[in-house]
């Protein structure tokens, strides 16, 4: 999965931009197996365009692959 990543904010109706406070709700329920071109200090940098998107390697949790009845 690839999101724009910077200060939380929402531009418009055009896209979200997933920082501190979004970006743990995104990820919630899933195990993350890895990270490309991730860089830590850009969560928190004020932008409005998508320039910025690392690549998260996700998985569901194991509970969550549970067949329910």
């Amino acid at each position: 999965m690839s999101v724009p990543i910077g200060k939380d904010r929402l531009c418009f109706n055009m896209h979200r931009v997933y920082g501190e406070q979004r970006l743990p709700y995104l990820l919630n329920g899933w195990k993350q197996c890895d990270v490309f071109g991730w860089e830590e200090w850009r969560i928190r940098e004020d932008r409005t365009s998508g320039g910025y998107q690392p690549v998260f390697v996700l998985e569901k949790h194991e509970h969550d692959n549970a067949r329910r009845i």
